[in-house]
């Protein structure tokens, strides 16, 4: 085909030098990976982010897990909670960028970099509002017969009260926030 992809293109913008069409050999580092070349936009920043500190009812919590102490965040050192495999996988978003935001913090623990986790919001480009919508949907959208309603719209509705009343939620009016809904019905009475 003569039309190059224009993900192709951009690649190959990032490779060429600015003061020439010469294509620069890509460094690596000691892992291997390809390490950012400075004539590349920005490569070297990283994408700031504040993510709140959810109860784990929101998280980790649907997948079964029950945090330790007052703590809300499962010790990713020592065990990671699993994902339910399945169809459930491919919309495991929002538990992925979790937990590259919680590895962001723990030093030694390879990643790709791209975003890290920051505890003050003022020094934040992005809020993570880390919510596991789709799981929540998946498992709990049916209303059970003791229930008067589902325990996804209940969480969705915990959610929106939280969030609204957060200072950076206030702040912005939520245009800096980052609320994922992979599948198609996640959040579907919040939104």
């Amino acid at each position: 085909s003569d039309v190059e992809p224009s993900i192709g293109n951009r690649a190959r913008a990032i490779l060429v030098d600015n003061e020439g069409d010469e294509e620069k050999p890509q460094e690596k580092d000691d892992l291997g990976d390809v390490k950012c070349n400075s004539f590349a936009n920005n490569c070297n920043q990283v994408l700031k982010v504040f993510m709140y500190d959810l109860p784990s009812e929101f998280h980790f919590g649907l997948l079964g897990w029950k945090p330790q102490g007052a703590g809300v965040w499962p010790d990713l050192r020592a065990k990671v909670p699993a994902y339910p495999g399945g169809l459930n996988l491919q919309h495991s978003i929002e538990y992925w960028l979790t937990m590259d935001l919680l590895a962001s913090e723990i030093p030694g623990i390879p990643r790709g970099g791209s975003a890290v986790r920051v505890q003050n919001s003022s020094e934040a480009d992005v809020i993570f509002v880390p919510f596991f919508s789709s799981l929540s949907y998946n498992r709990y959208s049916k209303v059970n017969p003791h229930q008067k309603k589902s325990k996804n719209k209940s969480l969705q509705e915990k959610l929106v009260n939280f969030v609204t009343s957060q200072k950076e939620w206030k702040r912005s009016g939520g245009r800096d926030h980052i609320i994922l809904a992979h599948h198609p019905n996640s959040m579907l009475n919040a939104r």
